[in-house]
């Protein structure tokens, strides 16, 4: 897909341009242009207007660029600092606990490694003194 026909589908998709963008439900972070092979080769589709799956091959590029839109999830996020607030808007409650919880492990598994890490660091500098 190109960048115009992506603006033409999300504006499309919400005219007003307030609605929150998303990748697999993950929030865009930011976006950058790389040339194609940056990151990994380029993948394109070749797509027919003839049909709903309208797939009828593809392309590996490794020359040109590309505009690479780049998500964070709030685990990701999470592992940056886990001290982060994160709200849950509009959920049951049994759907609120669950991701409570699971947030809440990614927070104590970030904590932990950060704690070895930091123990990591504090022998190496034990043993070149």
């Amino acid at each position: 897909m190109k960048v115009k026909e992506l603006i033409a589908k999300l504006q499309e998709a919400d005219p007003t341009g307030e609605l929150p963008v998303c990748v697999g439900n993950i929030d865009v972070w930011y976006v950058e242009k790389a040339e194609a092979y940056w990151d990994g080769n380029l993948e394109q589709l070749d797509r027919s207007d003839s049909k709903f799956y309208n797939i009828i091959g593809g392309k590996v590029i490794a020359s040109g660029c590309k505009v690479q839109i780049r998500t964070l999830s709030i685990s990701d996020a999470i592992w940056e600092d886990p001290d982060i607030p994160v709200e849950f808007v509009g959920m049951s409650e049994e759907n609120k606990e669950r991701y409570s919880r699971e947030i809440e492990i990614c927070r104590d598994e970030t904590r932990k490694f950060d704690n070895e890490l930091k123990e990591k660091r504090e022998r190496i500098v034990q043993e070149k003194e």
